[in-house]
């Protein structure tokens, strides 16, 4: 038999795969309530995620500052001549 910590794990990887928070806690009655309480939130939490995408200026900006810091360490690392 699988102990709480093996049985939180496999929930956890299993929302994470697409199955639901109800499927999980009925397929395993002897979660504890902290148990439970975890796996909400992880679902929660996924589902949030998925809601989540930077915004257009977002990308501009860390495309900017991603090509200026690449640009300042190929000039850091240029041999010199003279």
């Amino acid at each position: 038999m699988k102990n709480e910590n093996e049985i939180l794990e496999s929930c956890l990887d299993a929302l994470q795969q697409g199955a639901s928070l109800a499927d999980c806690i009925a397929a395993h009655p002897e979660l504890d309530a902290e148990s439970v309480m975890i796996l909400q939130a992880a679902s929660q939490m996924r589902t949030v995620g998925a809601q989540l995408s930077p915004t257009p200026a977002f990308k501009r900006r860390a495309r900017r500052n991603l090509m200026q810091r690449i640009a300042a360490e190929e000039a850091q690392a240029a041999p010199t001549l003279g």
